[in-house]
């Protein structure tokens, strides 16, 4: 957003080198230079989709939402929001959490405040645990505030069980809570190709690109270190190179993952490179996501012994949904080839 004019650029640049493709464009930001008139209506003029990082109720999005001179911002965003873009509907939010977070309140914000009740705040998008990767920010977190935040959490997985086991449904709690349970129990249950070690977090690189100032070509945004560079912008994508990452990433799974049987449903992915040969995962996170995945067991365990095809009925809701959006877009292609 520092550099507009090289969103615009590129956003024309497209439409009119391919006006035969629906083009989704899509942005995320903060939301502090949302407040800029010719910025706001450009976005709004092309339907693009825009992402704000708002981390729920105010408290808990002023606690890390400063200004570089350490100003807090939530009053601002919502402002703007409300200023700029309180018709556009193709805004949403995107929650950060860590153990301060209040899950409760969070839950009480949403369902009072969301679009999708009827409030001002963009519908919620996705709700991140920060990333604890190569960081000393959780060393400020009391056993207290941890304690408090796992019994908050079970509060929301209790009330998550019960709508369940009773066939109905919260779209907080599917966000938060379903979600990671539905992709657990979809999973790939078995896998004929033996030649790579799949894990479920990870991409192929180049499915995502990321660039980076010098033109060069990243796997993604999460991912920061030298060495991991799949092609540039004058030459394309680099398959040799995107080989030899592959190679080595499973080479690197395998001596620290080879014997976990829960692999192949844990998250692990490039992002949790601390360099080319090392994953920056500890025993202790490793413990963790093992406890973590067991509680998921038991969740869809309690469910179905009340109602043994929710899940199923879930999966097939999603399915319909997602092949239904496909459907659409596809007739509006045809549709812009025809004319």
């Amino acid at each position: 957003m520092l550099n507009f004019s090289l969103i615009e650029k590129t956003i024309k640049y497209v439409k009119e080198k391919y006006p035969q493709l629906e083009c989704l464009f899509t942005i995320t930001t903060n939301g502090l230079l949302l407040r800029d008139k010719f910025i706001s209506n450009f976005l709004k003029e092309n339907n693009v989709f825009i992402c704000v990082s708002l981390d729920g109720y105010k408290e808990n999005h002023d606690r890390n939402r400063v200004t570089y001179n350490n100003n807090t911002t939530y009053d601002e965003i919502t402002r703007i929001i409300d200023t700029n873009f309180k018709k556009y509907p193709f805004i949403y939010s995107l929650c950060c959490i860590d153990y301060k977070t209040d899950l409760i309140e969070l839950y009480k914000f949403y369902k009072e405040n969301d679009r999708a009740e009827g409030g001002n705040i963009p519908h919620l998008l996705r709700i991140n645990f920060i990333n604890d990767l190569e960081t000393n920010y959780f060393d400020s977190f009391s056993d207290e505030d941890r304690k408090n935040f796992s019994e908050n959490y079970n509060k929301l997985i209790d009330r998550y069980i019960e709508l369940s086991q009773n066939g109905k449904s919260d779209w907080f709690l599917d966000l938060f809570i379903g979600q990671e349970i539905l992709g657990f129990y979809d999973r790939l249950r078995f896998d004929k190709n033996s030649r790579f070690y799949f894990v479920r977090g990870a991409c192929i690189p180049g499915d995502k690109i990321y660039v980076l100032s010098d033109g060069t070509y990243s796997i993604c945004e999460k991912v920061c270190i030298d060495g991991l560079k799949i092609g540039h912008v004058s030459t394309g994508l680099n398959y040799d190179s995107i080989f030899e990452i592959i190679t080595k990433f499973n080479e690197t799974l395998i001596s620290k993952c080879g014997l976990c049987n829960i692999s192949s449903l844990c998250n692990v992915c490039y992002a949790h490179l601390i360099n080319e040969n090392e994953l920056g995962i500890t025993n202790k996170q490793c413990i963790n996501k093992y406890s973590y995945f067991i509680k998921l067991i038991k969740i869809i365990e309690e469910i179905e012994k009340i109602n043994p095809t929710f899940f199923e009925k879930k999966i097939n809701e999603t399915c319909i949904k997602n092949n239904k959006s496909k459907i659409e877009k596809f007739d509006l292609l045809v549709k812009n080839l025809w004319r």
